[in-house]
């Protein structure tokens, strides 16, 4: 990945998070590199934000704008 870059995830459900979360159970468990994490994923996971709602809701997309807005503004 590049050294600037920022994730936003998008979900209505409220465990959501925790799905995402669970990804590095995934890579643990199916990863051809077992051991290899060397904290990245410590790394990975502070570019990525969460945020829980229905995006297709015209309302949250002002949310969406503002949260990348912020997220540009703190990684250029």
């Amino acid at each position: 990945m590049p050294e600037r870059f920022s994730i936003v995830v998008l979900a209505a459900r409220s465990d959501a998070v925790n799905i995402f979360m669970r990804l590095l159970d995934g890579i643990k468990q199916f990863s051809r590199r077992k051991g290899e994490q060397n904290g990245k994923w410590a790394d990975f996971s502070q570019h990525c934000t969460y945020l829980q709602m229905d995006a297709e809701k015209e309302k949250n997309t002002r949310k969406i704008a503002e949260v990348v807005k912020a997220k540009e503004k703190r990684i250029w």
